[in-house]
């Protein structure tokens, strides 16, 4: 994994100085570089790199999700389901823009505080916290 993002890392440091300068997308870098027919592999390589970058993200967030299930709710349902459901969310949020993302922060920043309570709750060992707000 760190050879893969050092190999990263190389690839893209000179394409971003080169965007910065130029104020060109990666695609019209690639176009004027590799012309046409070769600007289509780079950037169907590239397509495919990112797919399966969010395929491992979705994959980690399925199995997040998963034990979450079980901890708070104590149902197990199926992680490929889980990833599934998260997955077709971040598509949607994605195709739809920051409308969507407003709407989705409506519903994900209420869990995220209740999840933060019970994790802090957790880290002190437990206490109930009613009592330290009185």
């Amino acid at each position: 994994m760190g050879l893969a993002s050092l190999v990263l890392a190389v690839m893209s440091i000179p394409a971003a100085i080169v965007g910065a300068q130029t104020r060109f997308s990666s695609y019209l870098i690639y176009l004027f570089v590799f012309g046409k027919k070769g600007s289509n592999y780079v950037n169907a390589l590239l397509g495919l790199t990112l797919l399966g970058w969010f395929a491992v993200t979705a994959g980690f967030f399925g199995e997040t999700l998963h034990i979450a299930f079980i901890e708070f709710f104590g149902a197990s349902p199926p992680t490929w389901l889980l990833t599934l459901i998260s997955s077709a969310l971040i598509i949607v949020t994605t195709i739809f823009g920051f409308k969507a993302i407003d709407r989705l922060a409506l519903f994900a920043v209420p869990l995220l505080i209740i999840f933060l309570i019970y994790v802090s709750n957790l880290s002190l060992g437990g206490t109930n916290l009613s009592r330290c707000w009185r």
